[in-house]
């Protein structure tokens, strides 16, 4: 499946997952085979939990924060891209709220059916070019070159459980260190940036957006990077059929409201890889669709929808 979710919720997460020296053919060569898969399903999993500063603060200041110490996000796929067919379910939860939203694509027409006024958005002419193209590039070779300085790859066989069934498959295990997770991250804020891509997720002016960069390097130049940890189970075939990653981060000097921890676990499976697929689409009635113009115009308590933004969603659903 060729999905990369992590991008919408981390731009920095996202780019922690790769593999070194050692395991850098096996990886490469089941990411390749893995990325080529035209049928079957995947199921994202991300689940972030927070600790906040509460010096000073009083009970109704620490109940708000309560609210905001867990993010989820459940992505669940099922695709066969030979048909040009995708559907999609999404579920993100945040301030004690959780939205469903569902990408649909089938044969030439697109929709992103929209949480709370379930109606679906047509997308479908929105451009299918990869909007992200090589930008990031600069990032996973950062992430490369300081692997390979050191063997922090290790690897065994293993019996799985999946949908699929009990397989064996080989997994393979990254393990990094602070100073080497602090340069990938601050080699992503820079890129992230530079290249304009929270052009595609934040509206603000110039200033705005260099002051929040600065905001963000400083926060993560004074974070401590521990525990991080990613498997890679690859299975008989050569596919990559789970992959998992954990990482504790640590912030320094807060001030009270500010995150002072947090955990990331990311969870990825995939099987009936090659299968033929039946995939049960929403029966959509024309009166429940709308397109970009129509929907800012009849909801104006909804905040404005950017084409650039939907475009780079798309865009993200389809790889």
């Amino acid at each position: 499946m060729k999905k990369r979710f992590m991008v919408i919720l981390s731009v920095l997460v996202f780019f922690l997952t790769s593999c070194s020296s050692s395991g850098f053919k096996t990886y490469q060569d089941a990411l390749r085979k893995t990325e080529d898969i035209k049928k079957g399903s995947e199921h994202v999993d991300v689940e972030i939990n927070m600790t906040f500063n509460t010096e000073g603060l009083d009970t109704e200041q620490k109940t708000q924060l309560n609210y905001l110490n867990k993010i989820l996000l459940e992505i669940r796929s099922q695709y066969d891209l030979e048909q040009n067919q995708m559907l999609t379910d999404v579920y993100y939860y945040y301030g004690g709220l959780g939205y469903d939203a569902l990408f649909i694509m089938n044969d030439s027409k697109s929709y992103l059916r929209i949480p709370i006024l379930e109606k679906y958005l047509d997308i479908s002419n929105l451009q299918d070019n990869n909007v992200w193209g090589d930008t990031f590039k600069p990032v996973s070779d950062k992430w490369l070159s300081i692997l390979n300085e050191k063997d922090v790859v290790t690897g065994k066989n293993t019996i799985l459980n999946t949908e699929d069934g009990d397989v064996k498959a080989s997994i393979i295990t990254v393990k990094v260190d602070n100073e080497q997770s602090k340069e990938v991250v601050m080699e992503a804020i820079n890129t992230t940036f530079n290249e304009n891509v929270m052009d595609y997720f934040y509206e603000g002016t110039v200033e705005e957006k260099n002051a929040l960069q600065e905001k963000i390097k400083n926060l993560m130049e004074n974070a401590d990077f521990e525990n991080f940890e990613e498997k890679t189970y690859i299975d008989f075939d050569g596919y990559i059929i789970k992959q998992t990653m954990t990482m504790d981060i640590n912030f320094n000097n807060t001030l009270p409201g500010d995150t002072e921890s947090m955990t990331i676990c990311i969870t990825s499976r995939n099987w009936d890889i090659g299968k033929q697929q039946t995939i049960e689409f929403p029966d959509i009635r024309n009166e429940d669709i709308l397109d970009v113009d129509t929907l800012n115009d009849a909801n104006a308590d909804i905040p404005n929808i950017n084409a650039s933004f939907l475009n780079s969603m798309k865009s993200l659903l389809q790889q």
